[in-house]
């Protein structure tokens, strides 16, 4: 969903069937149409300041007959607020981004504790054991590897 400024040079609003079968299916007044001079595609739009011309592009048709009825039940999803908004997927983001953060946080501190029983296990301090001077060596668990520097 694209927000553009009206250019009257450039989209020539109509009222097409188009967009008086979309108002009433939806439910929503601002909807209309308008062909888009630049590229000769139409364009179903919605107004978001219908005052200072500026509107959000929904969907974008070749000719009016290209309207199909995946179009329509995504048009449905709109009016009916389940898609996103950018808020909405900012803060999906910034959560999902949080999650892996802390899943990676208790990943390594899980590797810590492993690698401290593995010590104690084996001998103590790093360089009371030759395992220790290996190289990279490896601890398993699950379905995650750590190399033990």
């Amino acid at each position: 969903m694209l927000a553009n400024r009206l250019d009257p040079r450039r989209h020539y609003i109509r009222d097409t069937s188009l967009s008086s079968y979309l108002r009433q299916r939806l439910r929503e007044p601002g909807i209309f149409t308008y062909f888009h001079s630049e590229t000769g595609s139409w364009v179903v739009a919605c107004w978001i300041r219908k005052d200072q011309g500026i509107f959000a592009e929904l969907l974008l048709l070749h000719t009016l007959d290209d309207m199909t009825r995946r179009d329509v039940a995504r048009l449905e999803a709109w009016a009916q607020g389940k898609t996103p908004t950018m808020r909405e997927l900012r803060r999906r983001t910034l959560d999902d981004a949080r999650r892996k953060a802390v899943e990676d946080h208790e990943f390594q501190e899980e590797c810590r504790r492993r690698k401290r029983w593995l010590g104690k296990k084996v001998g103590g301090i790093r360089g009371d054991h030759p395992m220790w001077e290996q190289p990279g060596f490896p601890v398993f668990f699950g379905d995650r590897s750590v190399v033990a520097a």
